[in-house]
């Protein structure tokens, strides 16, 4: 059984469910849109060892219900399920580190029984973590808002991976939720197994899984662009392991990655808030879905994009309004200094969001709160029941909403 943790510290409690909120750490940012659901698949992406690849852990928080939880691998009955009850409003942290070898997905090219399948009786959100010191992301599960039958990957494409053994790469991993299903993949560029621009098929089981990794490390070959089709529905993520950003915030590397929704699940209006990275601060990158699809932001049109073409925008330390003609997906990049992650957004609606989520700080560096909120509610929230932590007063509104969106940055203690 692996190590099991419980924490009724650091929830942050919203009255409405209208709050949609950013957060983000020193070493990586995590857009806490925290599907909430009671069913949870996910493919495992493997990081490297000579950078920073455990601990590994599973965050839960419950909401206002007890749940009881199982974690398995449909594919591979080995592997024992592991079950667990959290109270309610309690964030869960279930360390994923003894079972590494047995779920993370490191072969390319290769069918493997590797996917994870999460069970709740009641609705929790759930995040995956490698919280190394060096090489940190968070992964947010999606729910069954990750499940679709057609997906567009996203993903960066200025920096190359760093030189690290072994080899960082780019990928993006699929987990099938049933029997015979026909995957089609399409990739960009070369991929282990397969030439950019090639279609290829594969067949998966419920719980199978299959990696699509880069062949080279350099900037403008990872992977955004890339097609991938289903007859049944599927979950993606997607990973840029040990990202080398000096060519524009200075000499770091770092993970990024998250699980992405389906092409049916996007929309054509996000807001980004800005995090601390050094000048030209936070980045998107608009992937296109649809031909001819205009991109704008704070009301610039910036390019136009048709399916598998990418355009990105740096915020320079104010909030992006994205605007796109069709829709489409939208990857933020953020960060602290030059240590960056990476997020899809959510597409924005003010009945969207959550209203009740949790932080892990898995270390004593710099912890933000960046928060985006509906108007009307920003002085709705409490931190750990106080009402000091997130005020009225910390919000500014996003320029171009009509007073409908505001948004704040909120560095919390290590006292709290």
């Amino acid at each position: 059984m692996a190590n099991q943790h419980f924490s009724r510290r650091r929830l942050i409690r919203h009255l409405l469910l209208s709050a949609v909120l950013l957060i983000s750490c020193q070493w990586f940012p995590l857009q806490v849109y925290a599907q909430v659901d009671t069913l949870f698949w996910f493919a495992v992406p493997d990081f490297s060892d000579g950078h920073g690849a455990e601990p590994l852990y599973l965050r839960f928080t419950t909401l206002s219900e007890l749940a009881t939880v199982e974690v398995d691998q449909p594919a591979n009955p080995a592997f024992a399920p592991i079950i667990f009850t959290i109270p309610a409003n309690t964030s869960y942290t279930l360390d994923m580190t003894p079972f590494k070898d047995e779920v993370e997905n490191i072969q390319p090219d290769v069918i493997l029984d590797r996917g994870l399948r999460i069970r709740s009786t009641a609705y929790l959100n759930a995040y995956y973590e490698n919280a190394s010191f060096l090489n940190p992301e968070i992964f947010t599960l999606k729910g069954q808002n990750a499940l679709g039958k057609e997906f567009v990957i996203p993903m960066q494409d200025v920096f190359p991976n760093g030189n690290y053994n072994p080899t960082p790469y780019a990928s993006f991993e699929i987990v099938a939720t049933e029997d015979n299903t026909r995957v089609t993949i399409t990739p960009s560029h070369n991929i282990v197994g397969h030439n950019g621009g090639s279609t290829f098929t594969i067949v998966l089981n419920k719980g199978q899984t299959y990696v699509a990794r880069a062949r080279v490390t350099a900037a403008g070959r990872h992977l955004d662009g890339s097609f991938i089709s289903a007859d049944k529905p599927i979950a993606v993520t997607i990973k840029d392991d040990s990202m080398s950003t000096n060519s524009i915030y200075g000499g770091c590397a770092d993970l990024g990655g998250d699980q992405i929704t389906p092409i049916d699940l996007l929309g054509t209006r996000y807001i980004t808030v800005p995090g601390n990275l050094r000048g030209p601060n936070d980045a998107v990158f608009v992937e296109g879905v649809y031909d001819n699809t205009e991109v704008r932001v704070n009301g610039s049109l910036i390019g136009i994009v048709d399916r598998g073409e990418e355009v990105r925008e740096f915020s320079n330390g104010a909030p992006m309004i994205i605007e796109t003609s069709k829709p489409a997906y939208v990857l933020h990049m953020s960060g602290f200094g030059c240590e960056v992650g990476l997020d899809q957004m959510r597409v924005l609606d003010p009945c969207n969001g959550s209203k009740l989520l949790s932080i892990n700080r898995s270390s004593d560096q710099s912890l933000f709160i960046n928060i985006l909120v509906y108007r009307g509610l920003t002085d709705d929230f409490t931190f750990d029941g106080r009402t000091d932590v997130i005020e009225d007063a910390d919000f500014q509104l996003v320029a171009g909403t009509n007073g409908d969106w505001y948004w704040a940055k909120i560095e919390i203690p290590l006292s709290i």
